[in-house]
């Protein structure tokens, strides 16, 4: 008996680990999430000072011109001087320009990719409590899923009773 407990505390203590370690590797991945993602797509995010930005007009003119027939959905403006402008359009997804020169710098389209496996992956290990619907993330189109625009979700009050 007492080695049949030894062996089922191994083989629990095994299945438990690897969810530990899976849990904690997507989570470190997670915490450098917009870093990473800036590290992948260098060529859309990085833009070297210029002398005079262009306005919001002149930036949004250059899209609407570029993609016509579209809609813009979200503006995205840089905290940074080296980074690019986005917009997010209604169906080619996010599109990054250079705000000093006006030049597309590239368009992301809505389709996943690896930080976003690696997101969802570790949302579905995590345990939620009754009734969370397990919000998604929101982020800047530094990624693809923000490019989607903000999610709110608004849950009812808790009922007492």
């Amino acid at each position: 008996m007492r080695k049949l407990i030894f062996y089922l505390h191994l083989y629990l203590a095994l299945i438990a680990a690897a969810f530990v370690i899976l849990m904690g590797l997507t989570g470190s991945i997670m915490a450098f999430e917009p870093e990473i993602d800036r590290l992948l797509h260098r060529k859309l995010v990085d833009v070297t000072p210029g002398a005079h930005a262009l306005s919001f007009s002149e930036i949004s003119a250059i899209v609407a011109k570029a993609f016509p027939g579209e809609r813009i959905e979200g503006y995205f403006p840089s905290n940074s001087p080296q980074r690019s402008r986005s917009f997010v359009l209604e169906k080619s997804g996010a599109v990054y320009l250079n705000p000093y020169t006006g030049q597309i710098l590239g368009v992301r389209p809505e389709q996943p990719e690896f930080l976003d496996y690696v997101h969802q992956l570790h949302l579905r290990l995590g345990w939620r409590g009754e009734g969370d619907p397990g919000r998604g993330r929101s982020r800047q189109p530094s990624a693809p899923t923000a490019s989607r625009g903000l999610r709110l979700s608004i849950q009812p009050p808790n009922k007492i009773g």
